[in-house]
């Protein structure tokens, strides 16, 4: 079990399965499907869990609890 624990902790900081590991724990502090905000290219954008495109990928680095928050952190929500 510990074994266990100590490779998810080293995952946590791993570039591209980062944001993957963190997701289930921003569920958890959310209560719900967390905001998920890229800031690949410069873009600075936020998808809400109900638009369409709402996914998590290797560029996602931050999560939000509310929009109120992203837009405190001067990302933008970007909706196709």
């Amino acid at each position: 079990m510990l074994y266990i624990i100590a490779v998810y902790t080293l995952s946590l900081f791993v570039p591209y399965i980062s944001p993957f590991t963190r997701y289930p724990l921003y569920i958890a502090r959310c209560g719900g499907l967390p905001i998920v905000a890229s800031n690949f290219a410069a873009g600075y954008d936020y998808q809400l869990p109900s638009d369409s495109n709402y996914q998590v990928n290797p560029f996602t680095n931050a999560y939000f609890c509310t929009e109120r928050d992203a837009k405190a952190a001067n990302y933008h929500h970007f909706a196709q």
